[in-house]
This record gives C-alpha cells, structure tokens and sequence, in this order.
C-alpha cells in the first residue's frame, strides 16, 4: 500500500492493523491526507460486523455450555485478533490509499 503523493508506505502493516480507524490517515512521509479506497473500507467494516457477531455468539454459548469467564474472555480475544490480522492482511495487499480532498 503506497501513498498516492510520495509513493512510500504512509505506515507500516503493524501500525495500520492496530490503528483504530484505518480507512483514513495522514502519511508519516509527507502528511498528506489519505482515505481508504472501497475495498479497505469493506475489510474494515466487515471485521467490526464480525467480530460483533461472534461476541454475541460466545456469549449464547456460555449459557449453553456453561463456560467459565475466562474462557470466555480468551476466546473473544483471540478471534478478535485472527479477525483484525485477516482482515488487515487482505486490506493491506489489494486496497490502496487515495488523497482525502
């Protein structure tokens, strides 16, 4: 992912899957303001709908199956970050940043 004004990365692939809103950023090379193309933003939302879901998901099966908060806890976490990683892989490698006017 290049920025559309330096051609450099405006951030590296840990600092944009970690950032909260990563559909738009300023580049750290040139300061230019950039917002994500429509498949970034797709990979965004569609990990925030994702992980919604699968909360409400643990939390129906911790009164089914009787889980402990830990448990619970742990498995919110951990598909919080495959979710986040996935889809900040695939964000990274097919979108692309263009200049917010």
């Amino acid at each position: 992912m290049k920025c559309p004004n330096c051609q450099k990365n405006p951030m590296t692939f840990f600092q944009f899957a970690l950032q909260m809103i990563p559909v738009k950023t300023i580049c750290r090379n040139c300061q230019t303001r950039l917002k994500g193309d429509m498949i970034l933003r797709a990979a965004y939302y569609a990990a925030l709908i994702l992980a919604v879901f699968f909360g409400l998901r643990v939390v129906a099966l911790k009164e089914s199956m009787n889980w402990e908060l830990p448990a619970v806890i742990l498995s919110i976490t951990a598909f919080v970050i495959v979710t986040i990683l996935i889809s900040a892989g695939f964000a990274w490698k097919f979108g692309r940043y263009v200049k917010d006017e």
